[in-house]
């Protein structure tokens, strides 16, 4: 007589699968911001997670730089709270934080429109063509308020802008003029 003796099958037990933790890298509420009497951020609310990517995108003067500023912890935002890890302060927002701010050439004594002038001065124009050259640059831009400016008071976008605008070739050459787009890396750019 033969025996058949069989072992049960164990169904392993179902296992709740854990959501992964998501931490708030970034968060911004309520931030407020602005040079005088420029408001440049307004109620601006953000959150971003670890390993979460996000682009800033907007024109000229509309506070990128200003928020990436804020965020990390080179400025303090006039109202508002911003954090980066958990952390509020400044000075922990900047210790977490690896940030390359826009850089620009420009006179800082000179007004935008001299900036954006001075190439056709370089060329020996008169200061008054130079500057009906310029001038209509800056309507096509966005930047006709701005003219009389001094670079300190332009958002980083504006000087990077009225720099490039100030290096432009101006001569009868395409070759000249399709190099200058080449090196701007900014397609969306016509001449």
């Amino acid at each position: 007589m033969t025996s058949t003796h069989r072992t049960p099958v164990m169904e392993p037990e179902p296992t709740e699968r854990k959501k992964p933790v998501t931490r708030r890298a970034i968060r911004a509420d309520g931030i407020f911001h602005g040079f005088g009497e420029l408001e440049v951020l307004k109620e601006i609310d953000l959150e971003v997670t670890d390993g979460e990517v996000v682009g800033l995108v907007g024109p000229s003067g509309c506070g990128k730089s200003t928020l990436l500023e804020l965020v990390s912890g080179l400025a303090e935002p006039l109202a508002g709270s911003m954090e980066v890890g958990g952390a509020s302060s400044a000075e922990a927002r900047l210790a977490s934080c690896a940030y390359m701010p826009q850089r620009d050439l420009l006179f800082p004594w000179l007004s935008a429109l001299d900036n954006a002038a001075l190439a056709p001065r370089n060329r020996g124009e008169t200061t008054r063509a130079a500057r009906e050259e310029a001038l209509p640059l800056f309507a096509r831009f966005g930047l006709g308020e701005f003219c009389d400016a001094k670079p300190g008071e332009l958002s980083g976008g504006s000087r990077v802008e009225n720099r490039e605008e100030a290096r432009r070739p101006r001569s009868e050459s395409s070759t000249a003029e399709a190099d200058w787009l080449r090196d701007r890396r900014q397609p969306s750019w016509s001449a």
